[in-house]
């Protein structure tokens, strides 16, 4: 038989043995709890080092797009400034090619002013010598050079010179009747302008020239002028068309 003593011990050696037991556990379970504690964050140190580096790698070939922008920026501001100067160099070339077709024009205008002037003159000075008589020149007022050209069918230009070849002339004041005579519906025929005699003012000489209105189906035979002063015939004159 066990006495009281020995059962207490038992009991003793029971408990420091669950004791030991439960400490081992609680080890244990620190232990591992403290392994995956550590592994865990091991686990989060390498995805946030890894992170770092997406980071910086971001980083650098964001740089790396911002130096290749910056350059394909200037590398368009130059050929931009190549194409403006190339357009400032079109538009002054244009322009100088317009100014010379203007000056050309404007030369080729005046050329064909003089040319006129020139023909005027020459058809004047013909005009005049051809009104100087060969039997010279005799003092008082006469009709000179008159003739006459049917321009259109219901138009006939005509043409005179009235002259004072007398030094230091007076003034002088007359009258210029026209007529201009043919056949008509194969009948004689004649008019004078509408608009009466011609005035005549001249102290040396004055041109004279008109346009007098015909019918169409008119054929015009001659054209008369008569120079007078009041009631007085100074000249008269006849022209007959060819």
């Amino acid at each position: 038989m066990h006495g009281p003593a020995a059962v207490g011990g038992r009991w003793r050696v029971w408990f420091v043995l669950l004791a030991f037991a439960c400490s081992f556990l609680g080890m244990t379970w620190a232990y591992r709890e403290y392994t995956v504690a550590h592994s865990d964050a091991a686990k989060t140190r390498a995805a946030y080092e890894a992170a770092l580096r997406d980071q910086a790698q971001q980083q650098e070939e964001l740089l790396r797009l911002r130096e290749r922008n910056q350059a394909l920026e200037e590398a368009l501001a130059q050929q931009r400034a190549v194409v403006n100067q190339a357009q400032t160099l079109t538009n002054t070339a244009q322009s100088q090619t317009v100014a010379d077709q203007a000056t050309q024009q404007e030369l080729a205008r005046q050329l064909r002013v003089l040319q006129q002037e020139n023909g005027r003159l020459k058809q004047d000075l013909a005009f005049f010598q051809g009104t100087i008589p060969k039997g010279g020149i005799k003092a008082g007022v006469a009709l000179r050079g008159f003739e006459a050209q049917r321009i259109a069918p219901t138009q006939v230009h005509w043409q005179a010179l009235v002259v004072q070849p007398v030094k230091n002339a007076k003034a002088w004041t007359g009258q210029l009747n026209l007529t201009v005579a043919g056949t008509l519906a194969e009948q004689a025929w004649s008019q004078s302008p509408v608009d009466g005699p011609v005035g005549v003012n001249l102290v040396q000489f004055v041109r004279l020239q008109g346009v007098i209105t015909v019918p169409a189906e008119a054929q015009l035979q001659s054209i008369s002028a008569r120079l007078t002063q009041g009631k007085r015939v100074i000249a008269v004159q006849t022209y007959k068309f060819k």
